[in-house]
């Protein structure tokens, strides 16, 4: 076993997290195994060099490869003890696609009566569901695993019915639960299933890595011809060193009825003979069943894994396994946050799924913390990234494609999972079902769930109590570190404020063959500190960074992360489960009553209400009636009285308090100075045995009260480009208690008196970005009233013509100003007329201008060219019927350009015949942007900066080469708002981008006329 565990690939891959460096340590076996370097080797020294396909055997590369193949199914065969009788077949995609063949091959000629256990995973359940007349699903036990009575008395009805309408009755279940690991006696089930007439189909999915598959046991007594299987499948991937291989389907070969007439994917390698009109496919199932080129090199894999879990075998396997399931609850037994779901009665595999506890206080009348509070959890993915990143550890968080179990395990009925089901998909069904996904909001961090972990048994006593002590840190004290963490609502994704999880990925874009040969780059990664010398080390980091973080957020002298609270509606407050990372920094800092909600409703499921569970809260009966309480959707509102304790509860009644309370408890500490993360040292404070320095927190009670110092941002000029109208925002000092925002112009149009009527003075005036970028679109009436004053000098048409155009638009319909060419498109009034609202408010355009539009091939830049055109369209027909007589050159000319920056990922070639058929100057400029970066001494901070910057110059160059002197650019009303957002949080500068400027050298002006369109207008332009 030792020598398993040494030659897994990957062991102690190194990784730089937001607390420095760390080990990786894999506990997501459950979901998939790992490669082993000795059968990789094997692989690439023995099957490899001799590879050839397996349709033939003429050749010595395709024997050898035929041999290869032929012995792993063999190896498999002998290992499941399958008869001659039996056909063993490897399927494409696991147990997924081996029952799809399987109900393929059933021949059903009516709808079956099937019944399935209760913790099946969805690709034991959905095909069912869309195929049988009936999916029953069987009960567990009070210890937690598959009823037998339940499953009888289903038998008795179902196998009536069954017989009454001629249909097959299926048994259908798992051998073991992917998410507790709690297992069956699957030989007793069977004999149940045959001795009602039913078939016995078993996944064996997350029990094959482990236990003895035995499709034929050989039994003494009356029900020796009843224990049989008729179908066990499994995924060969989840083994040990069984990544890149085939699932398998182990069946009795008289199912294989339908695969007679057209086997289930049907092609090469599955007929006899072929005629012109008629084929006549192979005998042999095992042939037949695997059309086209297999998973050859993957089912050769196969059969090595399978062969050495042989060689270590199932009785030792097992042994180990019992001594970890052992370890697990002799470890957890004193950890009371922790909730492991399944309980500890039913035999199981070293698989837990749990669920972390915490205790919120209640608010008192007086301000304080009342002992009693109210029962909320950590978030599962929380759990999750805080074991990654604090001790390497890889788990999993969710429900483990098996819903209906997880609802059953969490305590969540059927009426409160319709509520979040409803929730989740951010509307009612039906109305989902004919919305578009990015019209959907969506709220998937409120979709319950738990943390998995897996302990396989090749894995080291130290390295099991190391995971098994680094669950119980979480358990206990993980909540305090939520203030460091953020989430994405969307997503469900929880990451450290502070750190990009991305920066150290890896790239497949990285390798390069410009030198004849491939190379490639990996990520220059900088040891910020160096990596635990053991898991004791480790395990004294955490605790040290445990410490850092409450002194960080407990004496900061401001609230440490922001209210989101408010970030939920009244339903998904009732629905949330989970503590926020405002509220934990609240409780830390005894300011609870300073949320918008101070007293958040409990979570309204609690694990043991439906099923069994694991806790030692549980094992003192005085509080066991809280903990196992029934929810319906009815509990949503919390009675009062109802409570969650903490540890302290169980050891002393009457002194009911939590961690933060602890802190309470300290003798008034002194005052200190800003607070720097990086370099705490902590020494004095107790909270649960360890100690924190010292210090007093300076509050900030209010603005009124606090002097801040006075501050003026400077406008660089590299950051000239990025201010929207061409002002920038700087603070001014005040004489009064309130700052005032005011801007400063330069060159800017008289436009802007329009978004504030009035001026503090000639070089500076009030500026509210919402009323300049966010206005209403304009009436037919306020497009006449638009001024026209040019940027630098008169324009030549007059005011009367500008009106008469204003008018043209407001009564004109566009789509009768479509030009011939069938290629253009008519843009959307209330489009057209935001980007015409823009080009006259800034003066974008003047007669004459060479215009050229900077396309991507994307929605917003393709719009901005059409509207454009239709522009340009607008004003020939406009002066054309005014009779002004001006001349050609009054209208202005129109290009584009497209800068192909050398990525696989983008193509912009299909621009050039487009361009041609629409009759405009088309200039691409191809520069390998991508090659450049990675050849750079240095690392670049953010690729799409970089690609912007240099794309930018190349396009200055091609307009200043042909005569062009003004760029359009396609950012939208939505890039505005990002761009706001991005200088104020990121830069601390309330800057954003221009719409209409000029570069440095003067010679240039770069217009943005679709700075008032949102981004939607775009999408369904382009829709259309």
């Amino acid at each position: 076993m030792n020598y398993i565990n040494d030659n897994i690939v990957g062991k102690d891959l190194i990784f730089r997290g937001p607390f420095g460096d760390r080990k990786t340590v894999y506990c997501d076996w459950t979901a998939s195994g790992r490669a082993l370097a000795f059968i990789e080797n094997f692989i690439n020294m023995e099957v490899l060099p001799t590879y050839g396909n397996t349709h033939t055997t003429t050749s010595v590369t395709s024997l050898q490869t035929t041999m290869f193949r032929h012995e792993a199914r063999d190896i498999i065969r002998n290992a499941v003890r399958a008869s001659e009788d039996d056909a063993v077949i490897f399927v494409g995609s696991g147990c997924t696609g081996a029952v799809h063949k399987l109900i393929h091959n059933l021949h059903l000629e009516q709808p079956p009566i099937v019944i399935v256990g209760p913790f099946e995973h969805h690709s034991n359940i959905l095909p069912w569901r869309h195929l049988a007349f009936k999916v029953c699903r069987a009960e567990a036990d009070q210890s937690g695993t598959v009823s037998l009575k339940s499953l009888e008395s289903l038998l008795q009805v179902e196998s009536v019915s069954a017989q009454e309408m001629g249909c097959k009755l299926i048994v259908c279940m798992a051998a073991a639960s992917n998410v507790t690991g709690i297992m069956v006696d699957v030989d007793a089930f069977s004999c149940l299933t045959h001795r009602y007439g039913g078939l016995a189909f078993w996944d064996y999915a997350t029990a094959a890595p482990y236990t003895k598959i035995d499709m034929n046991p050989v039994r003494t007594g009356p029900d020796r011809d009843l224990v049989y299987k008729d179908a066990v499948y499994f995924s060969m991937h989840k083994f040990v060193g069984g990544p890149q291989t085939p699932g398998v389907l182990i069946a009795k070969r008289r199912l294989f009825k339908a695969g007679e007439a057209q086997p289930d994917g049907c092609g090469g390698g599955t007929v006899f003979f072929v005629r012109r009109d008629a084929q006549v496919y192979l005998k042999d199932v095992e042939e037949r069943e695997e059309g086209g080129t297999p998973a050859i090199v993957e089912s050769i894999r196969a059969g090595l894994v399978m062969q050495l879990k042989e060689a270590v075998t199932c009785d030792a396997i097992m042994e180990r396994e019992d001594i970890l399931v052992r370890r697990i609850w002799d470890r957890l037994a004193d950890c009371r946050n922790i909730i492991v779901l399944g309980g500890k009665e039913a035999p199981r595999l070293p698989i837990i799924s749990v669920v972390v506890r915490h205790p919120y206080p209640s608010v008192g009348t007086a301000g304080g913390s009342k002992a009693e509070g109210r029962c909320l959890f950590l978030h599962h993915n929380f759990v999750s990234a805080l074991l990654n990143d604090l001790f390497g550890i890889q788990a999993r968080g969710g429900c483990a494609c098996a819903g209906p179990y997880a609802m059953d395990l969490l305590g969540i009925d059927e009426a409160l999972a319709k509520l979040y089901e409803e929730t989740l998909v951010g509307c009612p069904l039906d109305a989902y079902k004919r919305a578009r996904h990015y019209d959907t909001p969506q709220l998937e961090v409120i979709r319950p769930g738990f943390t998995r972990i897996s302990v396989p048994f090749f894995v080291p006593d130290a390295e099991a109590d190391f995971i098994l002590d680094a669950l119980k840190f979480v358990a206990n004290h993980g909540w305090i570190f939520l203030p460091l963490y953020r989430y994405i609502s969307s997503t469900g994704e929880w990451s450290h404020r502070q750190h990009e999880i991305s920066r150290d990925r890896k790239w497949l874009g990285n390798v390069d063959y410009s030198e004849g040969k491939m190379s490639w780059s990996s990520a220059r990664i900088t040891t910020e500190m160096p990596v635990p010398e053991s898991y004791e080390a480790c395990l004294r980091a955490a605790h040290e960074e445990m410490c850092r973080t409450v002194k960080l957020v407990d004496f900061s002298t401001s609230f440490p992360v922001p209210d989101d609270t408010i970030a939920f509606d009244e339903s998904s407050h009732e629905l949330r489960w989970f503590l926020l990372p405002s509220e934990a920094a609240a409780q830390i800092r005894n300011e609870i009553g300073q949320l918008s909600t101070p007293v958040p409703h409990s979570s309204p499921w609690h694990p043991g209400s439906l099923s069994k569970c694991f806790c030692p809260d549980l094992q003192n009966n005085k509080h066991e009636a809280a903990l196992f309480r029934t929810k319906t959707s009815s509990c949503l509102m919390d009675p009062p009285s109802e409570s969650c304790h903490t540890v302290n509860d169980l050891d002393n009644p009457k002194k009911q308090i939590d961690v933060s309370m602890t802190i309470r408890q300290l003798i008034r500490p002194h005052s200190i100075g800003p607070l720097n993360s990086g370099h705490l040292r902590v020494k004095d404070i107790t909270v649960n045995s360890i100690t924190l320095t010292h210090h007093h927190r300076k509050r900030v009670l209010s603005e009124s009260t606090t002097k801040r110092p006075n501050t003026k941002m400077g406008l660089k000029p590299s950051l000239s480009e990025s201010v929207l109208n061409g002002a920038y925002l700087t603070r001014r000092n005040r004489s009064s208690s309130a700052e005032q925002l005011i801007f400063d112009s330069f060159d800017a149009p008289p436009q802007l008196a329009l978004t504030r009527s009035t001026a503090i003075s000639s070089s500076t005036e009030y500026f509210d970005i919402r009323q300049s970028v966010d206005e209403p679109t304009l009436n037919n009436s306020a497009l006449v009233q638009v001024s026209h004053d040019p940027l630098n000098g008169a324009c030549s048409v007059g005011r009367k013509a500008m009106k008469h155009t204003a008018e043209f638009v407001g009564q004109q319909d566009l789509s009768r100003l479509k030009p011939s060419n069938t290629l253009w498109q008519a843009p959307p009034r209330d489009l057209y007329k935001l980007v015409f609202r823009a080009i006259r408010q800034f003066d974008m355009i003047h007669p004459g201008d060479r215009v050229l539009v900077c396309l991507s091939g994307g929605k917003d830049s393709l719009s901005l060219l059409h509207c454009l055109h239709q522009y340009q369209c607008m004003l020939r027909g406009c002066w054309s019927s005014s009779r002004s007589g001006l001349p050609p050159s009054a209208i202005f000319d129109l290009g584009a350009v497209t800068v192909d920056p050398g990525t696989p990922s983008y193509d912009p070639s299909p621009l050039t015949p487009y361009m041609a058929d629409l009759g405009v100057p088309y200039f691409y400029e191809k520069q390998g942007i991508i090659r450049q970066a990675k050849k750079l001494p240095y690392e670049v901070s953010s690729i799409c900066s970089f690609c912007s910057r240099m794309k930018r110059g190349r396009i200055y160059a091609c307009a200043r080469r042909n005569g062009y002197n003004v760029i359009a650019l396609g950012q939208h009303l939505d890039d505005v708002a990002e761009s706001f957002l991005m200088s104020c949080f990121h830069n601390g500068l309330l800057l954003t981008m221009k719409a209409n400027y000029r570069v440095r050298q003067g010679d240039l002006r770069v217009i943005r006329p679709l700075v008032f369109v949102r981004e939607y207008q775009t999408r369904k332009f382009a829709e259309t």
